[in-house]
């Protein structure tokens, strides 16, 4: 999975959360939002979002009273430009991405968040192919077993937990979580126009449909810990976060299945 594409990135947080003094979004966006949403029926919620400095991505916030989550995504690339074929927006390699916007939203948000008790890094990356076999084929060589003739919607998900010491011997068990899927994504392109009057017009629309592997890794912090980290520690937890991250994508999950 080291040269998949990113196509977004996402810190969550778990804890008590109040929307009234979620007055984080310029702090970490860098901008002011585009648009913000306050919900307060039934579970209150914040929702903001705006498009990067530089264009080529845009953030969202979501607060609940739970929850936080930001999310890094990239601008859309449909239609294609000059009537091309599509492709899959993506905010590119992981390395890059981690080093860019993963540690711009920590670093700017995790200062000045409230108490959490629980952290997470989720990716999303896809290997682009010609076909759905092609797709089958690059998740079957993530894997020491090979996958049998026919199959459809293939999704494999494994977990392997890591128990580990941050800061001065503080231990955090780390979930390090992988979803593996062939997927086709399909496009309706306007490619004519409906002429008045013409018997048996072709349609004016046309499905285009890219295949591709997807990689869902998220990488979280024990759902059972109810003490919120400190400060400084937090840091340091997400500082790991994104090593397992980077560390996962370049070393997979083959050996998972035979290594005891």
């Amino acid at each position: 999975m080291r040269d998949w594409l990113v196509l977004g990135f996402r810190l969550t947080a778990f804890g008590s959360f109040d929307i009234d003094q979620a007055n984080w979004f310029e702090a970490v966006a860098g901008t002011v939002p585009a648009s913000e949403t306050r919900t307060r029926q039934v579970i209150p919620s914040l929702d903001a979002n705006a498009q990067l400095p530089g264009g080529d991505a845009s953030i969202t916030l979501h607060v609940d009273p739970f929850k936080v989550d930001w999310r890094v995504l990239p601008q859309d690339a449909f239609p294609p430009p000059n009537g091309g074929e599509p492709r899959w927006a993506n905010l590119g390699a992981l390395h890059d991405v981690l080093a860019s916007h993963g540690a711009t939203v920590g670093n700017r948000w995790l200062p000045i968040a409230p108490a959490i008790n629980r952290l997470a890094v989720g990716v999303t990356l896809v290997h682009p192919t010609g076909s759905r076999d092609e797709a089958y084929t690059a998740v079957s060589e993530l894997l020491p077993f090979g996958l049998g003739e026919g199959l459809e919607d293939l999704v494999i998900q494994v977990n392997r937990p890591v128990r580990t010491e941050i800061g001065q011997g503080e231990p955090v068990t780390i979930n390090r979580l992988v979803k593996l899927a062939s997927i086709i994504r399909s496009n309706l392109v306007l490619t004519g126009i409906l002429a008045q009057g013409q018997a048996n017009p072709p349609s004016p629309i046309t499905v285009r449909e890219q295949f591709g592997s997807m990689a869902d890794l998220d990488i979280n912090t024990d759902a059972q810990r109810e003490a919120p980290f400190e400060s400084g520690l937090l840091q340091q937890v997400y500082a790991r976060l994104l090593v397992e991250t980077e560390s996962l994508a370049q070393e997979g999950v083959k050996d998972w299945f035979t290594r005891g």
